[in-house]
């Protein structure tokens, strides 16, 4: 997943930190006092770290960059870049994972497993492959259990975790100071503590989640588009957050021939071109959502999902003719 957003995460100065893994992660941030902080800090809590191959890969640009460098000065920032990244690779916390889970990795992947299921929801198929193969079987009763934890992450509000609820308590007053309407009123109220929309007593999701993943009281099936009313507010909370503090996430999603790579076993092509419509069917509605303010149902001028452009233009040199 491709973040156009660049709080890029690298080593905390040399790499060299006296925190134990116990103690308090190398990636926590203090709360911000002011709105450029709190843009900073919606950044940094939002996007995830690098992956170790990720790391090696953009050393070896950075190699390629630092020998043409045009400049000292030039070639010395890049060097810099390098050392903090290689400290980053020699961080007995980084290579232990101790380290938060970033909330566009959270969210992105609850809506991945969504789409998915969204999909084989909605697309009618002679074969009955989910009834006769365990695999699939298992497959998807462990993509239930995967969404309503991430779900259940999303909106903790435990002290030693890293939550989009949690985020949003931390940013809401800055962000209410630029975008004064009545559906940052709304959002606060779903995110209320006691009565709140992700409360065991309203949330059929998280009840679901408490009672028979986390704690197993009860043997008990669900329908799992009960996420969506949730998935549809944290979507929209996510969408203020990003296009207040940044320029967007570019490509979030799959692509749909990596989503559906290997089920030609299964499924026929026909079969799998219906459900790559379905899927994209979903993820187009995951994107209304995040661009729908909750309380007026206007659809926002921005949008929370970068994309380029570019325009080429060509001023003939006078005696010449040019063709494109």
């Amino acid at each position: 997943m491709n973040k156009l957003r660049s709080s890029l995460q690298t080593a905390k100065g040399n790499g060299t930190l006296t925190i134990s893994p116990q103690e308090t992660p190398f990636d926590h941030l203090e709360l911000p006092r002011t709105p450029e902080e709190a843009k900073e800090y919606a950044c940094k809590y939002s996007t995830r770290w690098l992956t170790a191959d990720e790391i090696q890969q953009r050393i070896e640009g950075y190699k390629g960059d630092i020998e043409r460098a045009v400049s000292m000065e030039n070639r010395a920032h890049l060097e810099t870049h390098v050392s903090e990244l290689r400290g980053l690779l020699d961080n007995e916390q980084y290579t232990d994972g101790n380290f938060h889970q970033s909330i566009d990795e959270l969210l992105f992947e609850l809506v991945e497993w969504r789409a998915m299921f969204f999909a084989f929801e909605h697309t009618e198929v002679p074969s009955t492959p989910f009834d006769q193969h365990v695999f699939l079987q298992q497959w998807a009763i462990g993509g239930v259990h995967t969404m309503f934890s991430i779900l259940s992450k999303l909106v903790d509000t435990d002290s030693r975790t890293r939550s989009l609820i949690k985020l949003w308590r931390d940013l809401h007053h800055f962000v209410a100071k630029e975008i004064n309407d009545d559906e940052i009123k709304l959002l606060d109220n779903h995110v209320r503590k006691k009565g709140g929309l992700f409360s065991h007593q309203i949330s059929k999701a998280i009840k679901f989640r408490n009672q028979v993943i986390a704690h197993n009281e009860k043997r008990h099936s669900i329908d799992v588009r009960v996420l969506d009313s949730d998935i549809q507010v944290l979507c929209r909370i996510w969408s203020i957050i990003t296009t207040w503090s940044s320029f967007g996430v570019m490509q979030p999603w799959r692509d749909a021939e990596q989503a559906f790579s290997g089920l030609d076993r299964f499924f026929n092509a026909s079969e799998i071109h219906l459900l790559k419509a379905r899927r994209a069917e979903y993820l187009s509605n995951v994107e209304k959502w995040c661009k729908t303010n909750m309380h007026t149902l206007a659809t926002d001028a921005l949008s929370p999902f970068a994309t380029f452009s570019a325009t080429i233009t060509v001023t003939p040199v006078e005696g010449t003719s040019t063709q494109l």
